[in-house]
């Protein structure tokens, strides 16, 4: 029976994902709330508790049951358990990693927009409860602008807006919230030609999704024109991102709003603690480790650009083993692997058989690179390969970090009795290469190409591999692959790439 082994710490980069995951959101019943968890139920009263609710944890499951009758007060209550379920979703995976004997050491948080909000509490730079009521005021209070509502929380939230905008709607008209994708060169030509030839509250850039993309808000009374305009641009392709909508944020349009945001931040007392984990800003090119940068994150989420672009490449910058969304829907997983990360990126979104496989990925690879004798490195290779047999996808995401620290091995050799000693690197190589040939357990020690010259004219010449094998009970066995291998190297020439 093999033994239990204690990987050693694993560093991840939590990263929670904006608002508009929050669809995806709806009737999540108590089953994290009554899972027995401590720290699970402490998060849902603790917000409670800032909502008003008193020590009632329950009220804050997201279930047709809870939600506010009024529309604004609704909204802020939606945004509130988002917020709590994509901190509970961290708790929940930490609990699942200490069940593995996986040592999470989370090196920085991070989120897209709204998700800064959930980082910030994370990082120990605000409080739950803070963090709460920053939560439920936000969403209204953008919404406002678009939208007046006459109900006692409506009036609340509109105390906040300056005297002259309390009763004037900022924003008048739907837009549509369109993605431009092309060439880095051809986007920045694009953004400023829109900038010369629309204001911007007709067209307006809230986003630098990647260096191939850039998110813009289009009014939908001048949406023919910018069809037309775009036609200028045929290299750029424009696709919808979602319907119209009143709801508008990083929008310059927004900007008298900063002020009343603050003030609401003042009036609750809400403290900004220097975070014990450094947060990975969306708004700006910044590794953030002080309390007033966090704060005024999180004003920036009203008015300024999110440049998920540049938050991509500084997380990349910090070479985790992993990065693990925390929410429901992968928009950032996806967001970050079209940023084309190196690190492996994974969502968390409450499906225990996915942190698993990520467990078991962490604790391999935490095996391979902490292991000083080539025997153990050589288990890892083993587990490895289990792993990508179960799960093709999860492989190639994980591959580059297994090849990593099996690199730093490489030289090391395997001593089997009765044969040469051979490295780690050419035993991992041809495992990896030639796996669909290997049952449970099983490493190529030694590959050699040959070619079939005693053969009938129909394979006469063709390529194939004898491959020698270490069973999983220690003994050595020979194999001969079909007449697949082709040694020929093929050259491809790319012009015009930038």
């Amino acid at each position: 029976m093999e033994r239990c082994f204690i990987a050693s710490e694993s560093d991840l980069i939590g990263f929670f994902p904006g608002l508009g995951s929050r669809v995806a959101y709806q009737n999540i019943g108590g089953n994290l709330l009554n899972s027995g968890n401590e720290e699970i139920r402490l998060i849902y009263k603790e917000v409670a508790i800032a909502m008003g609710y008193g020590d009632c944890p329950e009220k804050m499951l997201i279930i047709p049951e809870t939600l506010p009758i009024d529309k604004m007060e609704r909204q802020g209550f939606i945004s509130a358990s988002f917020f709590t379920h994509n901190l509970v979703l961290m708790a929940q995976f930490k609990e699942l990693a200490k069940q593995q004997n996986v040592n999470l050491n989370i090196i920085a948080y991070s989120g897209e927009s709204f998700g800064i909000i959930n980082s910030a509490v994370a990082s120990g730079a605000l409080s739950i409860g803070d963090g709460a009521k920053i939560a439920n005021f936000f969403t209204p209070y953008i919404l406002l602008a678009s939208d007046k509502q006459n109900d006692p929380f409506s009036h609340r939230i509109l105390n906040y807006y300056p005297e002259d905008l309390k009763a004037q709607i900022i924003v008048p008209e739907h837009y549509y919230v369109l993605a431009l994708r092309g060439r880095h060169k051809q986007l920045v030509e694009v953004c400023s030609a829109l900038q010369d030839e629309f204001h911007y509250t007709e067209v307006e850039q809230h986003k630098v999704y990647s260096k191939n993309q850039i998110n813009v808000y289009v009014k939908t009374t001048i949406k023919s024109c910018f069809d037309i305009f775009m036609k200028n641009y045929p290299a750029i392709e424009v696709f919808n991102l979602k319907e119209p909508t009143l709801f508008i944020t990083h929008s310059v349009q927004l900007s008298p709003l900063i002020n009343g945001l603050e003030q609401f931040i003042n009036d609750q007392n809400i403290i900004f603690r220097d975070p014990h984990t450094p947060v990975i800003a969306n708004h700006s090119n910044k590794i953030m480790v002080k309390g007033e940068d966090i704060k005024i994150a999180i004003l920036a989420l009203v008015d300024q650009m999110m440049l998920s672009s540049e938050t991509a490449r500084l997380v990349d910058g910090f070479n985790a083993d992993a990065i693990i969304e925390l929410g429901i829907c992968d928009k950032s997983i996806q967001m970050l692997r079209d940023n084309d990360v190196h690190t492996p990126a994974f969502s968390f979104s409450g499906n225990h058989a996915d942190a698993l496989q990520v467990m078991q990925g962490l604790r391999v690879l935490n095996r391979i690179r902490s292991s000083n004798h080539a025997t153990e490195v050589c288990a890892g290779i083993k587990q490895w390969l289990n792993i990508s047999r179960d799960n093709c996808e999860f492989a190639a995401y994980f591959l580059p970090k297994i090849s990593d620290a099996i690199e730093k091995a490489a030289s090391a050799k395997l001593e089997i009795e009765g044969t040469n000693a051979v490295t780690l690197d050419s035993i991992y190589k041809n495992s990896w290469r030639y796996r669909t040939y290997l049952q449970s357990g099983e490493l190529v020690l030694l590959a050699r190409q040959k070619r079939n010259i005693l053969g009938s004219e129909a394979d006469r010449n063709e390529i194939y591999v004898d491959l020698k094998i270490s069973a999983n009970d220690g003994t050595i066995r020979y194999q001969k692959t079909p007449y697949v291998v082709h040694s020929e190297n093929t050259l491809f020439y790319f012009s015009n790439l930038e």
